[in-house]
């Protein structure tokens, strides 16, 4: 079988001998360019969607995402993120069809999820037929997340700019129409169903070759890779679920104590505010993951390109976050119209939270790097606790509905801020033979590590 797999191999590169020694602010700049206008075409189509469409639909939308988001963390069980540190090439061949089978098993779990949502009457009268979009929802983020690793693998960072941008231009686009037409929620759904199926067509299409995978590695190699790298399912991506969850506590309480145009109103700050940030902070993150990556195996640690990589984010996010929140709420009610205004004072009291997180995102790989799933783990498990207990709460003392905003902000800066300070714990070298600890610890963890 090995030499099956290595033969299946040869016929899909999946790039890491194709990546050249290019720049890390080259690469970083490259996916920036890109992501700054996609994060501009939603923001330049806001004041129109912000017209046509009311707080009570963007707190639906916020409600469908919340629930579309978190079965697209489960997705490929979070294969893809070994896929994007992995140094072997057969076993990386293997990671694609590991990530395909897993996406469309939970795709199927997602339907009987789907099903049982629609027996809860102020479920399906909310959100209807979209209940069932889940599934598929599901199986492209999956797919999509696995494609984004190989596109990485490639250095094809460009074309990741790219398609993000176009995505967000066919998902704005759609939902002008459909809210022209009006559709109300049903448009805003569609135009998030569009933004991630042009994703997933255009990267299956570009890199079709690593798809190849899907058919020609046997269905064994993947499942004995799968359970070699079964830290990922069983840690990592209930990690992944935890934090989702975390995230859309506040559009989901706040719509369930009757609060849908303050979700509403939440959800559009979020979404305007964070989108840049994610943006960017996913550019850097991509970079980052893989020149460490290649630094650790080379040098036995990433201490160097971590620290460079944290002090740039401590100074670069501040200036962002303080002119965010001095001028939101202006800014919102100008722009968006005076229906808004509460988005901006939104958006003021989230600003601080904004700052940790994006200086933990773009660092977060660091705990893939060194194979620490099970601390992942306990942190997303920890703020997922602290969110969901503070707005019980908050609920069961019938405090306001913006109480529970706040709670969701102290504990995700708290959880942001431990963040940051057990990367650096990782990433820090520990002693003057901490280089070669590093490659030890790697090898015997990690037997693709292992060099002749």
């Amino acid at each position: 079988m090995t030499s099956a797999i290595a033969t299946h191999s040869r016929r899909l590169p999946l790039g890491l001998s194709r990546i050249e020694g290019r720049g890390f602010l080259a690469s970083v700049a490259t996916l920036v360019s890109g992501q700054t206008v996609a994060a501009a075409i939603p923001i330049l189509f806001a004041p129109i969607l912000g017209r046509i469409y009311t707080p009570h639909d963007y707190g639906l939308l916020a409600a469908f995402i919340g629930i579309a988001v978190v079965l697209g963390a489960v997705g490929n069980w979070q294969y893809s993120q070994a896929l994007l540190v992995e140094t072997d090439e057969d076993r990386a061949a293997r990671l694609v069809k590991t990530c395909f089978c897993t996406s469309l098993i939970t795709a199927v779990a997602s339907l009987a999820i789907a099903s049982g949502l629609a027996l809860i009457p102020s479920i399906a009268s909310a959100l209807g037929l979209w209940l069932f979009a889940l599934p598929l929802m599901a199986f492209v983020s999956g797919m999509t997340s696995c494609l984004v690793a190989v596109a990485t693998r490639r250095s094809d960072y460009r074309f990741v700019a790219t398609m993000s941008a176009v995505a967000a231009l066919a998902s704005s686009v759609v939902s002008l129409y459909l809210g022209w037409m009006g559709y109300g929620f049903s448009g805003l759904a569609a135009g998030y169903l569009v933004m991630n199926l042009t994703q997933v067509l255009a990267f299956s299409y570009r890199h079709s070759s690593a798809l190849a995978a899907i058919w020609r590695i046997p269905l064994g190699g993947a499942a004995s890779l799968a359970l070699s790298e079964r830290k990922y399912p069983l840690f990592t991506a209930p990690g992944y679920i935890m934090r989702e969850l975390a995230q859309g506590i506040p559009a989901l309480s706040l719509n369930i104590v009757g609060a849908s145009a303050l979700a509403g109103q939440f959800s559009r700050a979020w979404t305007l505010l964070t989108l840049p940030i994610n943006l960017v902070g996913i550019s850097l993150s991509l970079v980052f993951q893989r020149a460490a990556a290649r630094e650790l195996q080379e040098t036995g640690t990433c201490w160097p390109i971590y620290r460079k990589t944290t002090l740039a984010l401590i100074v670069g996010a501040l200036p962002c976050v303080i002119l965010a929140s001095w001028v939101a709420p202006a800014m919102f009610t100008f722009y968006l119209g005076p229906q808004w205004e509460d988005a901006g004072y939104m958006a003021r009291l989230l600003a601080p939270m904004m700052y940790l997180r994006m200086i933990a995102g773009p660092i977060w790989p660091v705990f893939f790097l060194f194979r620490a799933n099970t601390l992942e783990f306990a942190i997303a498990a920890l703020q997922l606790a602290l969110i969901a207990g503070g707005t019980a709460l908050v609920i069961a003392f019938d405090r306001p509905p913006v109480w529970q905003i706040a709670t969701f902000v102290v504990a995700s800066s708290a959880i942001s801020a431990l963040q940051i300070y057990m990367t650096w714990r990782l990433a820090r070298p520990a002693s003057p033979n901490a280089h070669q600890t590093a490659t030890d610890r790697q090898t015997e963890d990690h037997p693709s590590c292992k060099t002749t």
